[in-house]
């Protein structure tokens, strides 16, 4: 065979084999995102009960995201028991329907790794009526024995941070507090300057905890840090549990920190920012000016921005920051 002839058949073949290579990564990255699922979606349970308190089976319980319009519908069960699972967090409007009764509905919000209880009465009459139901938040956490705290999407987001580390959000959490200064992740040490990323978890040594984003590891093993710091606005919420961790968590003496990034709604949505410090602004120390000490220089300057929207509404979604 011609030696030319050789090199245009390797020259054309060669693409081919990259585009492989690239899509049995995607392949992967996908079966990734599914196997942490449970880490990153929740859950509604719940009984379906006439105004007798007897149980109503093969009801259709419907879960609408606010923010998506995408929906599911699961049937109760014999027992009037209904599971919506796998639900991305966010605000729902949740509705349940049976012959011979009117609709009930409610709304409630997720976060990611619940599981809520929203039990539903349904009254007699006809079909297309409609019994708003107030959802109240239950005392106890009965469906679930985790010891957890969440940082909701409304703290993330106005919280003060100095740096715009989301470490800082860790740290508001009950039993969690900023780790040692002098500790490898503290940014502190001449050897190690990146942002601190060391919180204490009840005690727990700072390198004990593990770190998540949406699921997937997060930890740089030979300095106990972390390997990606997303930015504060590409954050949903930030979930913390400290105890009793479920079986898709784990392998942490600490807590179990996990990053839930933003995805896209149907309504457009952007912004730009800049976060600015200044000695200018600052006042001097006392002892300082009894000394006639200038203040120190200090200059920092954050830029940033984001944006987000749908492809296809109510089907595909996208954000970047």
């Amino acid at each position: 065979m011609d030696s030319k002839y050789r090199r245009s058949i390797f020259t054309s073949v060669k693409p081919i084999k990259h585009a492989i290579c690239a899509l049995l990564v995607l392949l992967c990255l996908s079966a990734m995102n599914r196997a942490a699922g449970q880490l990153i979606t929740a859950d509604i349970v719940g009984t379906v009960t006439d105004p007798a308190g007897a149980v109503i089976g093969s009801a259709n319980v419907t879960a609408i995201n606010i923010a998506t319009n995408e929906g599911r519908t699961v049937k109760t069960t014999d027992t009037g028991d209904f599971v919506v699972s796998l639900l991305p967090p966010g605000q729902y409007n949740l509705t349940v329907e049976a012959p011979g009764f009117k609709k009930a509905a409610t709304s409630l919000t997720l976060v990611a790794g619940d599981r809520a209880r929203s039990d539903m009465q349904l009254q007699v009459g006809d079909a297309t009526q409609t019994v708003e139901v107030t959802a109240t938040t239950p005392a106890l956490q009965t469906d679930s024995s985790t010891l957890r705290d969440i940082v909701a999407a409304q703290s993330v987001q106005d919280l003060p941070l100095n740096g715009r580390n989301y470490i800082t959000l860790v740290e508001t959490a009950p039993g969690a507090a900023a780790g040692p200064s002098n500790s490898i992740i503290s940014g502190t040490r001449p050897d190690e300057r990146r942002q601190t990323s060391a919180v204490v978890a009840n005690g727990q040594n700072e390198t004990f905890n593990n770190h998540l984003v949406d699921g997937l590891d997060n930890n740089e093993r030979e300095q106990f840090s972390i390997l990606y710091r997303p930015s504060i606005d590409s954050l949903e919420e930030v979930k913390i549990d400290t105890n009793n961790f479920p079986a898709d968590e784990g392998r942490a003496g600490g807590a179990v920190i996990n990053l839930i990034t933003k995805s896209g709604v149907n309504a457009y949505h952007g912004g730009i920012y800049e976060y600015f410090r200044n000695d200018k602004l600052n006042s001097n120390d006392f002892f300082a000016n009894s000394a006639g000490i200038a203040r120190a220089e200090f200059r920092q300057n954050q830029f940033g921005g984001n944006f987000s929207g749908h492809i296809k509404k109510d089907k595909t979604f996208f954000f970047g920051a």
